[in-house]
């Protein structure tokens, strides 16, 4: 074929189908248009949920760090109370080990009345029992 009859080929075809292939041609950029349209909205939307869940991550793990902290804390103080509540203990098992050592010298020496040695028997047995 020559390039003259290929013209006029071009030209016959364009005659035939060219206002058909103008439409095809519109709709098919119309739908890419809408397409990218679409898909730049859920882009969007995309982007702001990713941004909100890092928010939400972020305030999340500053509240859980605040709460550990606060728990640390709490233990801390109940370690101190601990240590304080055994120094006591050791101090009152101390004075009344002391009382009693007292109270066995006194009365190898004798020098006990039975009425003295039962007052500080049962103030012994009360510091015990305040002590629990």
């Amino acid at each position: 074929m020559t390039t003259s009859t290929i013209n006029e080929l071009e030209k016959l075809r364009n005659i035939l189908y060219g206002e058909q292939m103008q439409e095809v041609h519109e709709r098919l950029a119309a739908l890419e248009n809408n397409l990218n349209a679409l898909n730049e909205q859920i882009n969007g939307k995309i982007n702001a949920l990713d941004s909100e869940n890092k928010q939400i991550a972020a305030e999340q793990r500053q509240k859980l760090e605040e709460q550990g902290q606060g728990l640390v804390s709490q233990i801390e103080n109940l370690r101190k109370q601990a240590e304080h509540n055994a120094q006591e203990s050791k101090k009152r098992d101390e004075a009344l080990k002391k009382e009693l050592l007292d109270l066995v010298a006194k009365l190898e020496s004798g020098k006990v009345a039975r009425a003295e040695l039962g007052q500080a028997l049962t103030e012994i047995g009360k510091s015990i029992q305040h002590a629990k």
